[in-house]
């Protein structure tokens, strides 16, 4: 149902600019007409302007610069949600007008009337306004970044081109390991047998996480980090923060295993918040995909959508908006993306990762994921499992911590699944 609802909501957007335009072309009245053309001018301009902010503040926001391509697209967009909206609100006035029209002319009608002038704002703000913010929230204009492998890691690499287990277009970068040193006498031997899948967080791509690839490369681990979907250079312009982008992983896992097999014998994951979501999706699937991740350590993990959603709303939106959002937003971002958000929970999928080892990073004062959210995912997984927790904010960036890098390793080196009596 969700998901059938997804692609409705999917083709309005598409559709819906047009059908304004072929209203406007139909036969009316000049004053009809001329109504109609301020109307749609008005709703295409804050549309554009919508759009484009969107994509700007993003671009920026993400250290990206926005694509001509993506502003137009988002501007597209703007104009559609604007138009369902005003949709909405001309549907509310008609039903107000058709319970007011039976009524005589008097006291109670304009009583009536009133009561339905404050119901339709009503319903207009308290379903509209969440609608918009958590149609913006889950959607992704996609900018252009600059560095790669070989610009910010002197590596060498391959681009890979492969798609998600639901047929949605990703690209990653392929890093091979360093050539083992030749001044050490004993070498690892798993050197270059080993690979980890890096899966940016909630806003990132390939070309922002790189450099976490440092923390592999030089140690004899392969890398490939890929662009989650409506992110970076992949397809897709919606995210449902993790959800189906298990799928993705999955269609990652695929690809290494096609392509590398002699050098994935053993195959790790790292996963930033959102990211950290599908990865532990992605290896709780009964899969052949999903059960060849040996081990995987999550960075800000929630175990809860719902709450994580709750705890972000509240920290950065006032009341009575916070509420609102905390009632209907995951609703409403679900039937958007076609995912049931509210039911969303990598804590319980964690469980079905056992008996492979997990290890949950999680900072103090971690920007996405508040502290007590990760150290209660940490606290109800099940054994094995391993904790880093830090007190400050800078600590856990994996890409610059050489502490954090040790410990994922070792953590890696030594991972094994529990016994299974």
């Amino acid at each position: 149902m969700l998901y059938a609802l997804h692609l409705l909501i999917v083709a309005i957007y598409v559709v819906l600019p047009l059908l304004a335009v072929g209203v406007l072309l139909r036969p009316a009245e000049s004053a009809v007409r001329q109504r109609r053309l301020a109307g749609l001018i008005l709703t295409a301009v804050a549309g554009l302007a919508l759009g484009g902010t969107l994509a700007v503040v993003y671009a920026i926001g993400v250290g990206g610069r926005p694509r001509i391509a993506q502003l137009l697209l988002t501007g597209y967009f703007g104009i559609s949600l604007l138009l369902l909206l005003r949709f909405y609100d001309v549907l509310l006035k008609w039903l107000g007008n058709l319970l007011v029209a039976p009524l005589k002319p008097g006291v109670v009608r304009k009583l009536v009337g009133g009561l339905m002038m404050c119901g339709r704002l009503v319903l207009l703000f308290g379903l509209g306004l969440p609608y918009l913010l958590s149609t913006v929230l889950v959607y992704r204009p996609k900018t252009a970044h600059l560095g790669n492998p070989n610009t910010e890691l002197n590596a060498a690499y391959e681009t890979a081109n492969f798609s998600s287990t639901d047929g949605i277009g990703l690209v990653g970068w392929w890093i091979p390991s360093d050539p083992p040193p030749h001044n050490v006498q004993k070498i690892d031997s798993e050197w270059g047998r080993r690979t980890v899948l890096i899966c940016p967080g909630m806003t990132d791509t390939k070309s922002t996480q790189v450099l976490m690839a440092g923390q592999f490369v030089p140690y004899g681990y392969n890398v490939l980090i890929f662009d989650f979907r409506a992110h970076g250079d992949s397809a897709g312009q919606l995210t449902s923060f993790g959800d189906k982008e298990r799928r993705d992983v999955l269609g990652a896992v695929r690809w290494v295993r096609q392509h590398h097999p002699d050098q994935s014998a053993r195959l790790f994951g790292v996963g930033l918040n959102t990211g950290a979501a599908a990865l532990i999706g992605a290896a709780a699937d009964p899969s052949p995909e999903g059960q060849a991740l040996d081990a995987i350590a999550v960075d800000g993990i929630f175990r809860d959508f719902d709450r994580w959603s709750d705890r972000v709303v509240g920290r950065y939106f006032p009341p009575p908006l916070s509420w609102l959002l905390q009632q209907f937003g995951a609703r409403i971002a679900g039937v958007q993306v076609g995912a049931d958000l509210v039911r969303f929970s990598p804590g319980k999928l964690n469980e079905a990762i056992w008996p492979r080892p997990v290890m949950v990073i999680q900072t103090a004062r971690d920007a996405v994921v508040p502290f007590d959210l990760g150290r209660r995912f940490f606290d109800l997984a099940p054994q094995p499992k391993q904790g880093l927790f830090l007190d400050r904010y800078d600590e856990d960036r994996i890409s610059h911590n050489p502490r954090v890098g040790q410990e994922i390793r070792q953590f890696f080196q030594t991972a094994r699944p529990m016994p299974v009596i």
